[in-house]
């Protein structure tokens, strides 16, 4: 004998059909526990920054205090849209640069032609990165 295949023929519908009495039932009641064991997860930080492989060349021999500034220049550059910023003193606790330090760093990325800085007297300078 040979094996046939299952065809249309086989197939009954009213079998798979739920008794109308059990769908009006109610579903039974679930067991529920009084403690909860969910553990909270403190918020991660999802800052990054995308450095540029030209930058990445430039830096390389870069002092650390420079490295970081770069970071965080890039960083402040996205949040501003590519747009000229400040850099202030305050957001640089983050970067772990001191105020003097930035100075020497703006200088030394400025030498690299990573960017270019508009100082002014007794004030934050104005930072534009180039893209070249």
């Amino acid at each position: 004998m040979s094996k046939r295949k299952a065809q249309a023929d086989d197939f009954d519908l009213d079998e798979l059909r739920l008794d109308p009495a059990m769908a009006s039932a109610p579903a039974p009641a679930q067991a529920t526990t009084t403690t909860t064991t969910a553990t909270t997860r403190p918020k991660r930080n999802r800052d990054f920054v995308m450095v540029p492989t030209s930058w990445v060349r430039r830096l390389a021999q870069a002092q650390a205090c420079t490295y970081r500034l770069a970071l965080h220049v890039l960083y402040l550059d996205w949040k501003h849209d590519g747009h000229q910023f400040r850099l202030t003193n305050e957001g640089l606790g983050a970067a772990n640069v001191s105020r003097w330090g930035k100075y020497a760093a703006l200088r030394e990325l400025e030498g690299l032609g990573l960017v270019t800085v508009d100082r002014r007297f007794k004030k934050s300078p104005l930072i534009k990165v180039r893209r070249d």
